[in-house]
């Protein structure tokens, strides 16, 4: 069996681990994140007008 104080720094360990955590998640939860689906979709479109740009170009 462990002895008491070790129980106790586990305890707190995890405990601590856990609320940083969950602060880390509220924080985070206000932060703006970049919209990569959008620009990914724009980017494909754009290319897409491009090669249509072309082809009229070469007929």
């Amino acid at each position: 069996m462990l002895p008491t104080w070790a129980i106790i720094t586990i305890v707190a360990v995890i405990f601590l681990f856990v609320i940083g955590n969950i602060l880390m998640v509220k924080e985070s939860a206000n932060m703006k994140m970049p919209d990569l689906l959008g620009k990914q979709k724009q980017a494909n479109q754009e290319d897409q007008d491009k090669l249509k740009q072309e082809n009229h170009k070469n007929d």
